[in-house]
């Protein structure tokens, strides 16, 4: 069983400290994003105060029973809640649809009501899971879905976060569901990092099956893709218009500049290049054109997710670690699983060893590094490939401290802010300081590349990340500079230009 809360606008982001409730236990925070059509204000403070503090996070909407707020309208105003996050904020828990009576709703009494509000939900249903191209999960308690709803077919085959109140070790279900995902046991929890009251949650199973149902997808997209495939981008940019890269995970490309389920075309990936053809619409929208699986495709993008693209060389080391994320199914394909275990054996050999991502005693991220930067071209001559990544960190150090000509220098965390092409560093196990690595390169570290930066965050992606080629985020402060967290102790700075 592990340890979860839910919150919303009830409990100000501001009087929790996510990082207590880490050390209480929670593994995992569902977070209101949506009453009706009524977005929470508190959704997105929330989901990225949990997500700094390593705990998994889950978006659920309250169903409303309202003529006046129709069930796509409800659907809407959750997916536009979730734009600034989908796709660009990943792992995330299923989304939620939370079915409760509500005193401030039409009451469900008649026959007629019942299946008018089970209609909203199946509409509701429809039009996220659609979108999301994922299953959702239904929150409920057996008195109302089975005695207030009368036991409504169809909804078993999602997973069930369940609210029952009680010291008994299990909870009563519905009859629609032979087994619950999470349980709502409490409504009036105490947990350190909180002084009032918390709904605690559990669930049944281990932290691998929790993570499991990050990447729980299993509804038909309809035959939409959502990945670049192999493009020829050259293309773009020759009528001379500006050509600029998708700096989040993933980015939304819409047939109109609005937030509706009925305006989605695809989601372009990181890095992937368009070229912006108006900008400014509406104050926050480009239209743009870009290539999709060797395809033409114009639509309109939030233009705050966009990035100017940098030199060639910067460019190309991007193009080299986007590669291999591809490559990585995005990162959910596993080191030890074929045929990802043998591009980690790919990066072993280049180093002039012979492992592969089997050899899972082996950590392969500085090997995956020093491939993407061996990948980038003739700029990166200098850099010194390694098996440790202190290794280059200190070398980097040295050389800008020496005036020496290299791929990168070292800097101290608030002396330089981080840019696309640049390099994060990060200690392991023992606490090192930018000192100590400039006269030590042996010591546990880590380190991934900034391959985009949008809305006070740094976009990494490193090798041996969750088991993968994977994308991670660091925080910058308002001067832009990374916020000193996370083991965070000096920055690589990209000289290619």
């Amino acid at each position: 069983m592990l340890l979860g809360v839910d919150v919303s606008h009830h409990q100000p982001p501001h009087e929790i400290d996510w990082d207590a409730f880490a050390r209480e236990g929670v593994k995992f925070a569902f977070v209101r994003a949506t009453y009706g059509v009524t977005p929470d204000d508190t959704f997105l403070e929330h989901v990225g105060n949990a997500r700094r503090a390593g705990i998994l996070a889950g978006a659920y909407h309250f169903l409303r029973f309202k003529q006046s707020q129709p069930a796509d309208a409800q659907a809407d105003a959750f997916l536009e809640a979730l734009e600034p996050l989908m796709p660009h904020v990943t792992p995330m828990l299923p989304p939620v649809l939370d079915l409760e009576d509500n005193r401030f709703d039409d009451q469900i009494v008649t026959a007629a009501d019942r299946r008018a509000f089970v209609g909203m939900a199946n509409t509701w249903l429809q039009a996220v899971e659609r979108r999301l191209t994922r299953l959702a999960a239904i929150y409920t308690r057996a008195s109302f879905f089975d005695g207030t709803l009368d036991k409504p077919a169809g909804f078993g085959v999602r997973p069930l976060w369940v609210a029952h109140y009680t010291t008994r070790p299990s909870p009563n279900l519905p009859e629609a569901w032979t087994r619950y995902h999470f349980w709502q046991f409490a409504e009036s929890g105490r947990l350190d990092g909180y002084t009032g009251n918390l709904d605690l949650n559990r669930f049944d199973g281990a932290e691998n099956e929790l993570g499991a149902l990050t990447t729980l997808d299993t509804v038909d997209d309809g035959g939409r893709t959502d990945t670049e495939g192999e493009t020829r981008m050259e293309p773009l940019g020759e009528v001379g218009q500006a050509v600029r890269r998708v700096a989040a995970t993933g980015l939304n490309l819409r047939s109109a500049p609005k937030v509706t389920a009925s305006t989605f075309m695809v989601t372009l990936p990181l890095a992937h290049r368009v070229e912006v053809l108006a900008s400014g619409i509406d104050g926050k929208w480009s239209q743009v054109r870009t290539f999709v699986n060797n395809a033409e495709i114009t639509g309109f993008v939030s233009e705050s997710y966009l990035r100017d693209t940098g030199n060639d060389s910067v460019e190309a080391l991007v193009d080299s670690a986007v590669s291999q994320w591809h490559r990585f199914s995005k990162g959910q394909g596993q080191e030890h699983v074929a045929p990802y275990f043998t591009f980690v054996g790919e990066m072993w050999q280049e180093l002039g060893l012979d492992f592969d991502g089997r050899d899972r005693e082996q950590f392969w991220s500085a090997a995956a590094i020093s491939y993407f930067v061996n990948h980038a071209g003739t700029g990166y001559a200098g850099f010194k490939r390694d098996i440790r990544h202190s290794t280059y960190i200190n070398d980097a150090i040295v050389k800008r401290e020496a005036g020496a000509d290299a791929p990168f220098w070292g800097f101290r965390l608030d002396e330089q802010q981080p840019e696309v092409g640049d390099i994060v560093c990060q200690w392991r196990q023992s606490r090192i300081t930018y000192d100590d690595a400039r006269v030590r390169d042996k010591f546990a570290s880590h380190t991934d590349v900034i391959v985009g930066i949008h809305h006070g965050v740094a976009v990494t992606l490193g090798g041996n990340v969750r088991q993968s080629v994977a994308t991670k985020e660091y925080r910058l402060d308002n001067g832009g500079f990374l916020v000193p967290e996370n083991n965070l102790f000096a920055l690589m700075k990209n000289r290619t230009s």
